[in-house]
């Protein structure tokens, strides 16, 4: 008999991680033998070093979870490892990630922002019913008068919902933008 323990997978959730949003890794860890075991399963991502502690049933899986939050955007390696026994090949697995940065969305729209009847709040809402439900993206909202320079060049996602009246030079760097590979919806 050979007293082994694998780590048979390692998964992110949510799959394309975001900077400075939570993201979960999943290692699992196969039991090989008859008998429980109880595993610490070592996480080393980046600059983070976590472990955790896993029960593991005779010849069944469990997942050891581990909550990370990358603060900026980029590849990241690393690797999930159990300790050495029978047969250590199987008690590492390399992670490689690539955390997008979140999106900025820019919604522009000249209705009031408490009209709650208006197309452009039903908008906002959809995008983003709550500051924490909005995953992947910032929304800002600004007046045709308001968009500035520094805006229009950062936002990445350009949603305009009437009435809107974009002057020359927003107009300007908006068709650039787009032409650049910037997302552009109208309502």
């Amino acid at each position: 008999p050979v007293e082994n323990v694998a780590l048979t997978a390692a998964r992110l959730a949510p799959a394309e991680p975001v900077a400075g949003e939570p993201t979960e890794v999943l290692c699992t860890v196969f039991n090989c033998t008859p008998r429980p075991r109880q595993e610490i399963v070592r996480l080393e991502l980046a600059d983070l070093t976590q472990e955790a502690r896993v029960s593991v049933a005779p010849f069944g899986s469990a997942d050891a979870a581990f909550n990370v939050t990358f603060t900026r955007p980029g590849p990241f390696t690393g690797k999930a490892m159990l300790a050495p026994d029978d047969l250590p090949e199987d008690n590492t697995r390399h992670l490689a990630v690539t955390v997008q940065k979140a999106l900025q969305v820019l919604l522009v729209s000249d209705a009031d922002a408490a009209d709650q009847r208006s197309a452009a709040w039903f908008v906002s809402r959809a995008l983003a019913p709550s500051p924490e439900s909005a995953p992947g993206f910032t929304l800002v909202r600004r007046h045709s008068a308001d968009t500035d320079r520094g805006i229009l060049e950062t936002a990445d996602v350009f949603v305009l919902v009437s009435p809107a009246r974009l002057a020359g030079e927003a107009i300007e760097i908006l068709q650039r933008r787009v032409n650049d590979g910037a997302r552009f919806i109208a309502f």
